[in-house]
Formats: structure tokens, C-alpha cells, sequence
């Protein structure tokens, strides 16, 4: 039986229609949230992270068309968050906002699992830089510069919160960069922080440089040494940077405290994509970003590739240092 041409030629643009359409399906079709997304925050409600992570969830919200929410996990310095998401499965409901270097330091320096590189990175949440200040208690050792704090003949005395935080990481390299000998005093919480600069229990402290942390300064009761950036922050332009006084490594964003986000290990590329172009999107609304930078935090948005890099550099700077972050680690 003979198949009339006409209807052999429609039948071959059918199926080469067909075709075209299975073969661009794949390609074309986005990865959609198919439940609300958890973004988690190893620190309690109403902190720096907290807060970006709620104010950025609200416009991830709209991008992915499901709700963020966070869940506080506080604990460990930030450890919990990252114990959960290595657990979690890898289909996009779950992310994490975690603090480097101080994650980097159960890594690097004691060898805890797991291994920050085996995270899918999506980008940055905030850059939340650090500043050093000192006493200003008459009768206490004072500092004005870190070349003054380079003359030390005995340890400088410095309040931490522990050993799990950015705090230590920060404030052990720059003491093994300037080159001052150091004791550290740990065991206060931020606010205690504060308390004891005023009341001379340490000499020195490291902070994040946000408002609330800047309130002994404000009255006097203590001096801002440096800022760990490399120029001037626009909102505390009269806190000189470790470049200015003569130590360009100080200027180093592995130095910088950093907020990342992640997803868990494995999690497919076209997923992440979708979760990176919300957090894109949100890091990129003026009106967020006002709010967040209000407290001294900035907004610099980076791509996957960027942030996966920034994390081997912190690792790196890290082990670089493993031997002297070690001799404080109990």
C-alpha cells in the first residue's frame, strides 16, 4: 500500500516537531521549589546574620514563589548550621548562612568534618568586617597603633569570645601578622565584650564593626585601632586599616569576616543556579541593601565560582596558620 506524499511529508514534520520539543525540554526547563526553603543561621535571632538572612529570604520568597524561613540553630560558634546542612538532602530546600574564617578553623586547625569545600557555594550574604579596639582605663596598658602594639615586651592581653568564632582567627593572625606576643582571655559573650574593654580586664578586643559594637568607642572609653578592610569604611571613616599602617595583609578579604551561603554537598547545578539567581536578585534591591548596610555590615555580592574560591583562600590562610591557631585550642 502506498502512503500518499502529502501525508508522509506531514508526518515527518511532525516528528521532527516532536523532537525539537523533547530536546529543548531539559534544557530550557528552570528547577521550581516544590516546599518552602530553610535557610539556616547558626546564631541567635536578632543578630547581624539573622537579620540580612530574613531581609534577603523576603525577596528570595518572591523570586522562587514559595516562602523562606529561617531557622536559628545557635551553638558552637556557628557549628550546628553546618552539621545540619552536610546532612540535608541536596534538593534545594535547604541552605545555610555560614561564618568564615571561624568555620575554616574547625577545618583547618582541628580537623573536624566536614570539608567546607564539598559545599555547593551560591554566593556571598553580607562582608562584616572586623575592627580591633583598645582600653582607654587609666592605669591599664593603653594602645594607639599596631607599630606601638609591634614594641610589646609582655603578651597584650585580649578578650575573645572563644574559639569557634571569627573573633579567634582574626585576632590570632593579626597578632602573628603585626608580630605582638598575645594572651588571650576567652569565655565573654559580644555585649561582655564591651564591659570588659571599658573596665580594662583585657587591653584589647575584636568585633564585628557594626553600631552596636562601637558604643566604647562612641563615649571614649576606648580607641579604635584598625579595620580589617582594605580602605576606609564609608559608615566609620575615621578607623584607620592595617594597609594605611604599614601590614597590606590585613587588608586581605580572608581576613574580612565573611557570610557565606551554601548548599548541601552534591546538590545538583541547575538547581543551585535557580537558588543563586534569587540571592542575586535579592543582594541587588536597593531598598535590602540600604537596610542591611544601616548597621555597618556591607552588601558585595559574589558569584558561585567567587565564593567557592573565597572559601579555599580562607582554608588556605587558615592551615598557613594551623600551628599557631593550635596552641590556643584546648
Amino acid at each position: 500500500m502506498r502512503i500518499p506524499r502529502s501525508l508522509l511529508k506531514a508526518s515527518l514534520v511532525a516528528l521532527v516537531a516532536m523532537s525539537l520539543a523533547l530536546a529543548a525540554t531539559p534544557a530550557t526547563a528552570a528547577w521550581k521549589p516544590s516546599k518552602p526553603i530553610t535557610i539556616l543561621v547558626g546564631f541567635s535571632v536578632g543578630g547581624a546574620m539573622d537579620t540580612a538572612a530574613r531581609l534577603q529570604g523576603e525577596v528570595m520568597s518572591k523570586a522562587l514563589g514559595v516562602p523562606v524561613v529561617i531557622r536559628n540553630v545557635p551553638g558552637a560558634g556557628g557549628r550546628n548550621s553546618v552539621t545540619i546542612l552536610n546532612r540535608s538532602k541536596p534538593d534545594g530546600h535547604t541552605m545555610a548562612a555560614i561564618n568564615l574564617p571561624g568555620q575554616a578553623v574547625n577545618q583547618a586547625a582541628r580537623g573536624m568534618d566536614p570539608d567546607l569545600r564539598t559545599f555547593t557555594w551560591i554566593g556571598r550574604q553580607v562582608s562584616n568586617p572586623y575592627f580591633m579596639q583598645a582600653t582607654t582605663k587609666a592605669g591599664k596598658d593603653q594602645w594607639t597603633s599596631l607599630k606601638q602594639m609591634k614594641t610589646a615586651k609582655k603578651p597584650i592581653k585580649a578578650g575573645i569570645t572563644g574559639t569557634g568564632g571569627n573573633t579567634f582567627p582574626i585576632s590570632v593572625i593579626t597578632a602573628n601578622l603585626v608580630g605582638f606576643p598575645v594572651e588571650f582571655i576567652a569565655g565573654f559573650k559580644g555585649p561582655e565584650l564591651i564591659t570588659g574593654i571599658i573596665r580594662g580586664d583585657f587591653s584589647i578586643t575584636n568585633l564585628p564593626l557594626v553600631k552596636r559594637w562601637t558604643t566604647a568607642v562612641q563615649s571614649g572609653e576606648a580607641k579604635a585601632i584598625v579595620v580589617y578592610l582594605p580602605k576606609r569604611h564609608p559608615k566609620f571613616p575615621n578607623i584607620p586599616t592595617g594597609v594605611e599602617q604599614g601590614f597590606p595583609e590585613l587588608g586581605s578579604s580572608s581576613l574580612v569576616g565573611q557570610n557565606l551561603y551554601a548548599l548541601p554537598p552534591k546538590t545538583p547545578p541547575e538547581i543551585a543556579s535557580v537558588i543563586e539567581a534569587a540571592l542575586v536578585k535579592a543582594n541587588n534591591d536597593a531598598a535590602l541593601k540600604e537596610k542591611i548596610e544601616a548597621n555597618g555590615n556591607i552588601v558585595a555580592p559574589l558569584s558561585k565560582k567567587d565564593t567557592t574560591k573565597l572559601v579555599a583562600d580562607m582554608l588556605a590562610l587558615v592551615q598557613k596558620n594551623s600551628a599557631l591557631l593550635k596552641k590556643y585550642i584546648k
